[in-house]
């Protein structure tokens, strides 16, 4: 481990603790290599440690001031790696499309399924799409003999389950299009949740035949 002391005046600055006059002496340079690779739970058949211990970074180990910053900046960045790596998985998108549009319409639809691969519950809070100005999620319900649309102002995905837009159901609506696109084309569409995770994906701009679709349509 680093051992921590108090050194006012003799502690460089690349070995000083950002937050404290607390010192940082880093262990003999085997050592610190071996920690470096412990902290940041390198595998030693993993391309990672490979890379850690080529001639660049072996020279970078060995000056005591650079091996702590190198150390440090290697745990941050696959740290902050990691993070960014589970996030974008904890939610992902399958088979989203976009219905296609007339000429001149300003709204339309999208669908698909989006999983919560989390142990968590996620409450999905938003949604975007490149191609519209404001995107929101809604639902068909049911009111009377009638049926009608309601705006949701957020769901929630139970862990390892899945949410589904689709026709005649929750939907994601699309407003305020300058520039109605083209059956065959690729869009993006975003799902973002309340904690901040962001999903996107590809859908595909297409019709559907299906009856549903077409009773589903008359309410947009």
């Amino acid at each position: 481990m680093f051992i921590t002391r108090r050194i006012v005046n003799s502690c460089p600055m690349a070995m000083r603790h950002p937050f404290s006059s607390a010192c940082f002496l880093p262990p003999p340079t085997k050592q610190r290599r071996d920690m470096a690779l412990q902290l940041c739970h390198y595998d030693p058949q993993s391309k990672g440690t490979q890379r850690m211990t080529d001639p660049m970074m072996r020279r970078s180990l060995s000056s005591p001031k650079q091996g702590y910053a190198f150390t440090a900046l290697v745990c941050l960045f696959s740290t902050d790696l990691s993070s960014l790596s589970h996030a974008s998985e904890m939610l992902h998108w399958k088979d989203a499309w976009v219905r296609s549009m007339p000429p001149g319409a300003q709204v339309t639809a999208a669908y698909g399924m989006l999983m919560n691969h989390s142990d968590q519950t996620v409450t999905l809070s938003t949604v975007s799409s490149e191609i519209s100005g404001t995107a929101e999620m809604h639902e068909v319900i049911a009111d009377g003999d009638q049926l009608r649309m309601a705006e949701l102002e957020s769901i929630d995905i139970a862990p390892h389950k899945t949410l589904i837009f689709e026709p005649g159901g929750r939907h994601i609506m699309l407003l305020d299009i300058a520039a109605p696109p083209v059956e065959g084309e690729n869009v993006e569409i975003c799902a973002v949740s309340a904690a901040g995770t962001r999903a996107c994906t590809e859908a595909a701009v297409r019709r559907q035949a299906a009856a549903a679709d077409d009773t589903h349509a008359n309410h947009h």
